[in-house]
């Protein structure tokens, strides 16, 4: 969350232009926000035929602030290069020396302080240049901070001369030492998985006398950066630094890359790895004294105890208190029968999940309680699941009878079957809570033989189980609850509100994991769910026996639609990682070579888009479609002010989005589409496109 706001608040309120421009033959001068300057060097004065060009970007911090790495941590951005090249030139992506490891209040950043170099090359055109001047224009921005974080952005201009050999500029040594001052790679730095470890093996000769050791990922998500990294040396002399997975990564990673940086205090050597990672075989489970496995029972118990208080868990078994009250004063001591078959379901239920757990374990996966919460289908479940609980809460709904009278509550009953599945509900709707105590008798269990993980799943069951029980064996004690009437109709409504929380919560993970546009997807689910359950609420209900059948079909055809959008919300988008932001300088390069390409201008506010992108533009066959006929995907996002976005839309006559523009290749005319865009339409205009050999 913190990561997120970080990279949009400066993009949408704090962005400036903080530079000016400058010609200089081989260097350009001083620019940059108050608190960082950038000097850009180049190596060569002159240019040899076809000789790229080499240099960096100085950038000078003033004391206390820093700027960062290519992946920032779990703050920050990156420093970015934004260039405009001479026709056929081409930039490699920016090369980025070790960075520093900040720890701010828990937050970690991988950054640069003081100063540092950051290496370019900039390829020239395969055809043999003219002698003379080419001119190079760049934008650099950046974030620096301190306490507080500042946008930076720089317009630099710089030439350089092409002739017929090659000279040596002033800052030809200074660039030199840069590109030596690169990690160097090495490929016999092996990894391997140990469950929720990493291992990163390191070789003997690597490294200085007394050095430490830290691991900095290419990406975030790959190993979660606040776990201590600790180096284990075994009797042969191997070295093992031991990295934890980040928890909240959506796949698991398959290979290992970033830099590994050793140092003794006085000097740094960074060593860029990338090594697939290795399965290693499961550790056998440490055995636990049996003193320590009791403390961990006890612990489990007082946890599962505590869990009925979460808000997932607590509207649904404050109801069956109610029903408890019911039974107890009905039956008498019979009641206890009830408590039993409840028990029994929440049992079952926890025995299945731990069972699954362990299964999973057994594979070499990486579990933990939750963990079941990664997978998208499974969180859209359970938010429409707690959003009916809410709704029949709040009485939009009954099932089995209809309650519009009070005197109707007190004369509820239920049988066996009620009270196992009420067990069932009560374990589904924990899972996505953690209570005090439970977080490290979980994890203890996780740790140990299939039989002591079953005995912990079973107390913490039996702690949440306990309450309900317990009325159950001593009905003397519901005495003290007040006698049914209105203010249990009140409680129920008021109960509603926690499951709606937790819909919240939920949504919120799902949006995270997905994106905004399926949040937005899964929301217009829940709303058409709610939409079904009224229709239910309102005429399935009915003494009227037409009436009935008419209220719960109408419900069931409109909770099918509301699945639909539900299933389509939570599936991966074929589409996502094939589409290219806009650029004119891209779409010309592409048309001018002759390549077919397809435009989406588009926005986050633009209800006909996201129609589009749902309906069309991310179904299968179309997105198999622009692949056999290697359509290139530029997407132009008009979701905040851009010019460049805002003339391409006059250029085709347009003064707002959606505009969608298919460019055949091969020099036809571009074909504008309509902007209702279904399925057919853009399979046939495909037709003009020939397919790829």
């Amino acid at each position: 969350m913190t990561k997120t706001l970080l990279k949009t608040f400066p993009i949408l309120l704090l962005m400036a232009l903080m530079g000016g421009v400058v010609s200089s033959p081989v260097r350009a001068q001083m620019f940059g926000d108050p608190h960082t300057k950038v000097q850009v060097m180049v190596e060569k004065s002159v240019l040899g035929p076809g000789e790229p060009i080499r240099g960096v970007f100085l950038m000078k911090m003033d004391d206390g602030w820093h700027t960062y790495w290519k992946n920032a941590g779990d703050v920050g951005l990156p420093t970015e290069a934004n260039w405009k090249l001479p026709d056929g030139w081409t930039a490699e992506p920016l090369m980025w020396p070790a960075p520093e490891y900040l720890d701010t209040s828990g937050l970690i950043s991988y950054a640069y302080e003081h100063q540092v170099s950051l290496p370019f090359v900039l390829n020239p055109p395969s055809t043999p240049l003219p002698q003379g001047q080419q001119t190079i224009h760049v934008t650099l921005s950046w974030l620096e901070c301190q306490q507080a974080c500042i946008p930076g952005e720089a317009e630099l201009d710089f030439s350089v001369e092409v002739g017929a050999s090659a000279t040596d500029g002033p800052d030809a040594a200074a660039v030199r030492e840069a590109f030596d001052a690169l990690p160097t790679s090495r490929k016999d730095i092996l990894a391997s998985r140990d469950g929720t470890t990493l291992n990163l093996h390191i070789p003997a000769d690597l490294g200085l006398p007394e050095s430490t050791y830290r691991f900095f990922p290419d990406t975030a998500e790959m190993i979660k950066a606040s776990a201590p990294q600790d180096l284990i040396t075994d009797e042969s002399g191997a070295r093992t630094l031991k990295l934890q997975t980040d928890p909240s990564a959506e796949t698991k990673a398959e290979e290992l890359s970033g830099l590994l940086v050793a140092s003794d205090g006085k000097l740094r050597h960074a060593y860029a790895v990338k090594a697939k990672i290795r399965a290693n075989a499961p550790i056998p489970p440490k055995q636990a004294s049996a003193g320590t496995v009791l403390f961990t029972l006890g612990l489990a118990f007082l946890g599962g105890m505590v869990l009925n208080l979460m808000p997932c868990v607590f509207p649904v078994l404050s109801l069956k208190v109610l029903g408890i009250v019911e039974q107890s004063r009905e039956e008498g001591r019979k009641a206890w029968h009830h408590g039993a078959v409840f028990t029994l379901g929440v049992l079952v239920s926890f025995w299945a999940l731990s069972g699954l757990l362990l299964i999973v374990r057994a594979a070499g996966e990486e579990v933990g309680w939750g963990y079941h919460l990664q997978n998208p289908t499974m969180i859209a479940f359970l938010a429409a699941l707690f959003l009916l609980i809410g709704l029949n809460l709040f009485g939009v709904f009954e099932v089995g009878e209809n309650l519009t009278q009070l005197s109707n509550v007190a004369e509820k009953k239920h049988g066996f079957s009620h009270s196992f599945w009420s067990g069932v509900l009560t374990t589904l709707a924990a899972t996505p809570c953690t209570a005090p105590f439970m977080g490290g008798a979980v994890g203890f269990a996780l740790s140990q033989s299939a039989a002591v993980a079953l005995l912990v799943f079973t107390a913490l069951a039996l702690g949440v189980a306990a309450p309900y029980m317990t009325l159950t064996l001593f009905p003397r004690l519901l005495d003290k609850l007040p006698r049914p009437g209105a203010w249990m109709v009140t409680f129920k409504q008021i109960l509603a509100f926690p499951m709606l929380l937790a819909v919240v919560w939920l949504v919120w993970v799902f949006g995270g994991q997905v994106g905004s546009d399926r949040m937005a997807m899964l929301l217009l689910a829940l709303v058409v769910l709610s939409f079904a359950s009224w229709i239910y609420g309102r005429w399935g209900t009915s003494y009227v026996d037409k009436t009935r059948r008419m209220g719960v079909l109408g419900g069931l055809l409109v909770t099918i639609a509301a699945i639909s959008l539900g299933y389509q919300a939570s599936r991966e988008d074929p589409s996502a990682e094939l589409w290219q932001p806009y650029s004119p300088a891209l779409v010309e390069q592409l048309v001018s070579e002759g390549k077919p390409v397809f435009l989406d201008f588009t926005a986050d506010w633009c209800t006909s888009c996201k129609a589009n992108e749902l309906v069309t533009l991310s179904r299968g066959d179309v997105t198999d479609a622009f692949l056999e006929r290697g359509v290139t995907l530029v997407k132009g996002d008009w979701t905040k002010k851009d010019p460049v976005i805002t003339a391409a839309l006059a250029q085709y006559g347009r003064a707002g989005v959606p505009l969608y523009v298919l460019y055949p290749g091969e020099g036809k005319e571009p074909m504008v589409l309509p902007e209702v865009l279904l399925p057919g339409t853009v399979l046939d205009a495909l037709k003009e496109v020939k397919k790829v050999k």
